[in-house]
């Protein structure tokens, strides 16, 4: 239950750096963003980035087993992926 709990306030953050990064760029860009892609594309890129590394700076300083976890699953699936013919 407690790793849930952490789990959900850690996406919740994450979630709000993302928002709080779309709003700004979207103040700095101008309201026109939403007309052209490639910078709604570098606007989404950004908060997308900005989102994940605080989830992965909040997991790394809780300790959270799922990112760990979820990080091992995924260099394991790599290494199956190089070694396959």
């Amino acid at each position: 239950m407690r790793a849930s709990v952490l789990f959900a306030i850690g996406a919740a953050l994450a979630g709000f750096v993302a928002a709080a990064v779309t709003y700004t760029t979207g103040l700095v860009i101008g309201p026109g963003v939403s007309d052209a892609k490639v910078l709604v594309l570098l606007q989404a890129t950004i908060a997308f980035s900005a989102a994940g590394l605080v989830y992965v700076g909040y997991s790394r300083l809780l300790r959270l087993p799922e990112f760990r976890e979820t990080l091992a699953i995924a260099v394991s699936a790599l290494r199956r992926e190089r070694r396959a013919p």
